[in-house]
């Protein structure tokens, strides 16, 4: 941890800098500067601190000008004879008001809330466990069953029992293990929304196969494949674009 010190009093300097070494011998006091001018050039040459401890008139003036010179990402705790800056201090990047002469049990306090506002209210790491186990434990939920509109009202057809869809004049149609017809109200696009794509797969445009359905596949032009499926005799041909994809498919 990186912090500058503002005091144009050595002494004040010395005894902000003792408290830090009292408080965390780890704190590094990286300067102590004692005016505005000095403060804006170490500022424009090193990184920005990760705190400011400062009083509020310095040499060359009122460290509020500061502010207006450069944008400061770092919080101040400011350490000042004055009270009358004290709303001031806190529409800037103050986090804490100290009036002079203050303890080292204030300027513990002072610290403490700098540590906590520090502080991540969630952890890296409990942030990676967490996102790890969602990753392990979160299982999708897919459609088990489709309304199909029929004359006498409607049934459920159980995705178990399709064994592929198809997409024809704009209508969506699934068909079953005994090679029942339904149609759909979903489209072929809506359709691989909802279910399970370990189980189905869009095969081009207008199909989509169950994959313990599939019998057997063998090549077609172009490097395609064609696919039959258990009782079916309409070909299936895969697209181009989705051969590839499709051979990692059935290899899972």
């Amino acid at each position: 941890m990186q912090v500058i010190i503002l005091e144009d009093e050595p002494l004040a300097g010395e005894k902000l800098q003792h408290f830090l070494e009292r408080y965390d011998s780890a704190i590094q006091v990286a300067a102590i500067l004692p005016s505005i001018t000095a403060t804006v050039e170490w500022l424009q040459e090193h990184p920005q601190p990760d705190l400011i401890l400062s009083d509020i008139e310095l040499l060359d003036g009122n460290i509020f000008s500061l502010y207006q010179q450069l944008s400061l990402r770092c919080p101040v705790i400011f350490c000042t004879s004055h009270d009358q800056f004290l709303l001031h201090a806190f529409e800037t990047n103050g986090i804490a008001y100290l009036i002079k002469p203050f303890s080292f049990d204030k300027f513990r306090q002072a610290m403490d809330k700098y540590a906590l506002l520090r502080r991540p209210l969630v952890s890296d790491e409990l942030v990676r466990q967490v996102a790890e186990q969602l990753r392990h434990t979160h299982q999708p939920v897919y459609r088990e069953r489709f309304t199909v509109r029929v004359k006498d009202g409607i049934i459920l057809l159980a995705v178990e029992d399709i064994q592929y869809f198809y997409s024809e004049y704009s209508v969506t149609v699934a068909v079953d293990k005994q090679q029942q017809k339904h149609l759909l109200s979903e489209t072929l696009d809506g359709v691989m929304e909802l279910v399970d794509p370990d189980m189905f797969f869009r095969v081009n445009r207008g199909e989509i196969i169950r994959l313990d359905s599939i019998a057997a596949m063998t090549p077609y032009f172009g490097d395609r494949l064609s696919v039959r499926l258990k009782g079916i005799t309409r070909q299936f041909v895969t697209s181009t674009s989705r051969t590839a994809a499709f051979r990692k498919w059935i290899c899972r």
